[in-house]
């Protein structure tokens, strides 16, 4: 696994023909990080993904009397209706 960083600053106006990655193997990375050093530089943040996470939209049908007391709970612990129906989902595969 390659890692690539920017040597350049970034501007949809630099000159192209000066911009090169540096790559470097991934154990090298991992002992940097291991090291405490700062690998931020060395991520290309913009295409950083996370495994297993993206999303599926899922739709599904409560009842009126359901919706209310999920709003209610919602706002009582202050997030929206969608991320207490995630994380209690989550809580109950878990």
């Amino acid at each position: 696994m390659l890692i690539a960083a920017r040597t350049s600053g970034s501007s949809r106006f630099a000159e192209p023909s000066n911009r090169r990655l540096k790559t470097m193997k991934a154990h090298e990375f991992d002992q940097k990080f291991d090291a405490g050093e700062d690998v931020s530089d060395l991520v290309d943040w913009s295409k950083a993904q996370r495994k297993n996470m993206q999303t599926k939209r899922v739709n599904v049908d409560f009842p009126a009397w359901m919706v209310s007391r999920l709003d209610r709970r919602a706002k009582q612990i202050g997030v929206t209706r969608q991320s207490l129906i995630k994380l209690w989902v989550a809580e109950r595969l878990e």
